[in-house]
Order: structure tokens, then sequence, then C-alpha cells
């Protein structure tokens, strides 16, 4: 039995509630310096170490370019574990978050990280739930390096 009494309707509607993610529509801003070393770590492999920047920038702007990066990182992640059932589903969301944001946000070539999303779903084996460390080497999934670009037909990459 629980010690907690219930709810007043008055409660219920004046508490406070995390606000849902929502479309970032600052697509030229700077993005914050969390990022640098998402992209760093990202282009080294490294995608466990991603998640923690990217949470911060999620859980501080709420929103779903951040939070489509987030999919990404934690499929390729469990990809890498052998994980395939888990990781195609992930690779879809992210897809579908990231896709609103295309050609270009904030530095980021969302195209190019669409391309790369859809080649590791195609390579990703359907009904299948997990494989060996071998067999995930044999997929060949491809590779896509982030790097922060001006903005396409404005010049060289985006410096800071």
């Amino acid at each position: 039995m629980s010690n907690l009494s219930p709810m007043t309707p008055l409660e219920r509607h004046t508490r406070p509630r995390a606000r849902p993610p929502r479309r970032d529509r600052k697509r030229v801003a700077p993005i914050p310096p969390p990022f640098d070393e998402v992209i760093t770590r990202f282009n080294q492999g490294e995608y466990r170490a991603c998640v923690d920047p990217l949470e911060l920038l999620f859980f501080a702007d709420r929103n779903t370019f951040y939070q489509g990066l987030l999919h990404l990182v934690v499929a390729l992640l469990q990809t890498r574990l052998g994980m395939v059932r888990g990781p195609r589903t992930r690779l879809a969301s992210a897809a579908e978050l990231l896709a609103p944001y295309a050609p270009w946000h904030r530095g980021v070539d969302v195209a190019g990280l669409l391309a790369f999303i859809q080649a590791c779903r195609e390579r990703l084996p359907e009904g299948v739930v997990e494989l060996t460390p071998a067999e995930v080497e044999a997929l060949g999934l491809p590779a896509w390096r982030m790097e922060l670009t001006a903005r396409p037909g404005q010049g060289e990459g985006l410096r800071r």
C-alpha cells in the first residue's frame, strides 16, 4: 500500500511537466561546444562517448535534431555489439527525426548523414536478432565522417 495521497485535479494541472521534443528551427545558429566532442568521438568510432554530450544537448534544448543523433549513435553502438533488430529500429527513427533538417542544419550535412543511415539499414539483415562480431564485420557497414561545413553554396567549411 502506498503512503502517497492521490493528487487533486488542481495539483495534476499545476505540476511541472517536461517539455516535449520540438523541431530546432535555428538552422544557421552554431552548435553548442559539447557538439565538438560528439564530432571527435563519432569520427573515432567511440559511439558510447557520444551519448552523454548528446543527452546534455538534447535535455538542454529538447529538440529532435539532437534526439535523432542520439538514436543514431545508440544504433551504431548496438550494431558493434552484434545486435541487429534494435539498431534497425533506431536507425529508422533516427532517419525520421533527422529528415526535416535535410539537406543541412547547423553545419551538419544531414543529407549525407541520411544516406549513411540508409546504407547501414540496407546492410543489416531483416529478421535477424543478433550476429557474432565476425558476422557484423562481414556486413561491410559503411563509414561516415561527421564534419561541420558552411551552408551549401555559402563558401568553405564552417570555422569556429
